[in-house]
């Protein structure tokens, strides 16, 4: 549901706000916006109660990671690198289309909110089934490229 809003307000701020208020009206309205939702959060925040939690007696140091952790780490951050480096093409393809970087920007960031939303309802269908969740990344991997 989150997910929904921020690819609707991705789009209605590089379609409807820019046109009405141009971009530095929606930069301004944009931090409007954040501080006056800090400040809430602020004022509800005093309200809670303090909760302190005693610390433990003694902390035993914890195992190192087996290096598949590190493999995995390792899988994340190239797949996030790859990422952003299709973004940056697909916007720079786009914007010589479209000939405006705002736009081809927003339908961009609102594809990738997109397949981010999506690829994780597949995966959370999918991944309590699986045999061998590194076979499905690497699929995954695969598809991606």
């Amino acid at each position: 549901m989150n997910i929904r809003k921020n690819i609707f307000l991705a789009l209605t701020s590089g379609f409807l706000l820019i046109n009405l208020l141009g971009l530095p009206g929606t930069i301004r309205s944009a931090g409007v916006i954040n501080i006056v939702l800090a400040v809430i959060v602020w004022v509800l925040s005093r309200g809670l109660p303090q909760k302190s939690t005693p610390l433990p007696e003694a902390v035993s140091p914890s195992p190192p990671y087996p290096r598949q952790y590190y493999f995995l780490l390792l899988v994340a951050l190239s797949t996030g690198t790859a990422s952003f480096i299709y973004e940056i093409g697909w916007i720079r393809m786009l914007s010589m289309v479209l000939g405006s970087s705002t736009h081809a920007f927003e339908l961009m960031l609102s594809s990738f909110l997109f397949g981010l939303a999506f690829g994780s309802l597949w995966i959370k269908n999918r991944i309590d089934r699986t045999s061998s969740p590194l076979r499905l990344l690497a699929f995954i991997q695969v598809l991606m490229g």
